[in-house]
């Protein structure tokens, strides 16, 4: 069953909306305890979206975390999301700092919503190939954290920096994204996809 727009008057991810709320999907922490890297959003390199953080594992609690395309939507907002992998290979096209896999994110009318990228994992499902479908509910594992070996792609110092590289980007719906704390943990929501009629 669809749920119509509802109108909202409160604060959303620190800003104020008067506008019918018609969808809305969260990203949030892809590694349980995660906490935010030492670069915001806008300062962060991007290799394939607009937007970029790292999400480092939880403090003082080893390299090896599982990693899940974490998301969560209101039932009454919920426009039937789901998750299309555009691409899998080699971060940094290099064979020495994992996978990265891109995703396209669409609605139940197949309306393009946005982007999102996970860059450095360790151990990828095999069923995680070109084109297959994920939907936000199933809070699919996408593969794990690892602590690779420095280099022109990943330089860390010490086992707390390791992570995982997130990037994201616009479609038809717009972004928004939580508040940036270095090192501090993520509370749930990294950043958000949003419609509004």
């Amino acid at each position: 069953m669809k749920f119509p727009c509802k109108m909202v008057s409160a604060i959303c991810l620190f800003f104020i909306s008067f506008d019918a709320l018609c969808g809305t999907l969260v990203m949030t922490t892809p590694i349980s305890g995660g906490r935010w890297g030492n670069q915001a959003p806008g300062t962060h390199p991007t290799y394939m979206y607009a937007r970029s953080v790292d999400v480092y594992v939880p403090l003082d609690q080893g390299t090896a975390h599982a990693v899940r395309l974490s998301s969560y939507s209101h039932y009454a907002y919920d426009d039937g999301f789901y998750f299309k992998v555009d691409w899998i290979g080699a971060s940094c096209n290099t064979g020495n700092a994992g996978t990265s896999i891109k995703f396209k994110i669409y609605n139940s009318s197949n309306t393009l919503v946005g982007y999102v990228a996970y860059s450095h994992l360790n151990n990828v499902p095999a069923s995680i190939t070109q084109g297959a479908i994920l939907y936000w509910w199933e809070q699919p594992i996408i593969g794990y954290t690892k602590k690779w070996s420095n280099g022109a792609c990943w330089s860390i110092s010490g086992d707390n920096a390791t992570h995982v590289h997130m990037e994201w980007q616009a479609g038809n719906y717009a972004v928004s994204e939580y508040v940036y704390q270095a090192y501090q943990p993520i509370d749930w929501g990294v950043m958000s996809f949003s419609k509004y009629d």
